[in-house]
């Protein structure tokens, strides 16, 4: 049996929190700012073409971020970095950005909640022997939160997001992020 991509999980990770939440209703008011960092792995398939497979190449993803929290909606902010990949033929990659968004808070417990952020970023793509090109593009992502304390959560989070460069296809960037969120 084989295990499924990276890329095949967001569906049904969204799908699956949507229904966890469904029957915790009661929400305990977090609103305020918060920061976030979080490390973590990220995974490309470049070179997509239309009617054509892509190839796989696997960095480390950096992300710092930051938002207000409205009761169970937030705005966001971020930097990411999905990190220099090596490709064959002593090429290299790399998707960075800083994008705008939002967020929908779901509270499973008193100390667990989920969000599934969307937004819009502008990426960056590096490729060696190209120009480096950049776009506005969509980004999506899921999160699992688990308080520590009353100020500090531990953030788990799957982000995506896309980039096209010049001569060299479109690439798909998702990074699977473990990191810290302090709230003010």
């Amino acid at each position: 049996m084989k295990i499924p991509s990276i890329a095949k999980w967001p569906l049904a990770a969204a799908a699956a929190t949507l229904l966890a939440a469904a029957p915790a209703r009661a929400q305990i008011d977090r609103s305020g700012p918060y920061v976030v960092a979080s490390v973590g792995a990220s995974s490309y398939d470049y070179d997509c073409y239309f009617f054509s497979s892509c190839d796989h190449a696997h960095a480390t993803v950096f992300r710092l971020g930051g938002g207000y929290r409205f009761g169970v909606f937030a705005l966001e902010g971020w930097l990411s970095d999905f990190g220099g990949a090596n490709l064959p033929w002593q090429q290299s990659l790399r998707v960075r950005g800083a994008g705008i968004g939002g967020a929908w808070v779901m509270q499973f417990s008193p100390t667990v909640h989920g969000l599934i952020r969307g937004g819009i970023a502008q990426m960056r793509q590096t490729r060696t022997h190209e120009i480096a090109s950049s776009a506005i593009e969509p980004t999506f992502g899921l999160a699992l939160l688990v308080d520590l304390t009353p100020t500090l959560a531990l953030e788990t989070s799957y982000d995506a997001t896309t980039s096209t460069g010049d001569n060299s296809g479109s690439v798909l960037a998702q990074g699977l992020s473990i990191g810290l969120r302090l709230r003010f």
